[in-house]
């Protein structure tokens, strides 16, 4: 409620209260109430979080199929993290995933929630370098022996992997700047050197046997 703007002669009218510092901040209107609003900014929160951020879609999409639209599911996500007494600022980019994840198996069927994970290791893998897999994540799928000779033969070859700072025959060197990831008997390539502009995702490429 900006000071002396044309809206400020109709705070009667529309029933309005705000604050009384800066920036006059919107309590109540005579067509939503206080608790309303502070709902929808809980709800906001979330939505900046898990969906403008871009870290989260696979998984949001998966989750989205078992609700009646994207408000509703953030209006859950809202309230799930209101009772658990969760604080969102409060937690590391890791502890976001994982809490995402917490709230997933609660909301989609338990047959389901296999499939939830691996949405959410394609996300996670798809914006974090991490070489510690966080448990939420469940083991390393990858065999030792298919990292091994895929890295070997890459430091060889360069059939994924060339240019740039992959114009080395250092298969730890190659390691360190991509992740491999086995989802559905299919393996997955995280380019972290072309990333994506727009979301800063990795180039995910699928690797052939």
């Amino acid at each position: 409620m900006l000071k002396g703007s044309p809206i400020e002669k109709g705070v009667s009218k529309y029933g309005m209260k705000y604050t009384e510092y800066p920036p006059y901040e919107i309590l109540e209107t005579k067509w939503i109430s206080y608790d309303e609003l502070i709902k929808l900014k809980t709800i906001e929160e979330m939505v900046e979080v898990y969906y403008n951020s871009g870290q989260f879609m696979n998984t949001l999409k998966f989750i989205l199929q078992y609700t009646e639209s994207p408000f509703r599911l953030f209006e859950a996500l809202a309230m799930w993290y209101e009772e658990k007494r969760l604080e969102m600022l409060n937690f590391s980019r890791n502890q976001r995933y994982e809490k995402l994840l917490e709230f997933g198996y609660e909301y989609v069927p338990q047959e389901n929630t296999d499939m939830l994970q691996k949405a959410m290791i394609y996300d996670y893998y798809s914006r974090e370098n991490v070489k510690t897999r966080p448990a939420f994540l469940g083991k390393d799928s990858v065999e030792k022996d298919f990292s091994k000779v895929f890295y070997s033969r890459e430091s060889r070859e360069h059939r994924y992997l060339s240019g740039g700072r992959y114009d080395t025959d250092d298969p730890r060197l190659l390691r360190k700047l991509t992740h491999l990831e086995k989802i559905d008997d299919r393996y997955y390539l995280f380019d972290y050197t072309k990333r994506n502009p727009m979301n800063n995702n990795a180039k995910i490429t699928e690797i052939m046997k």
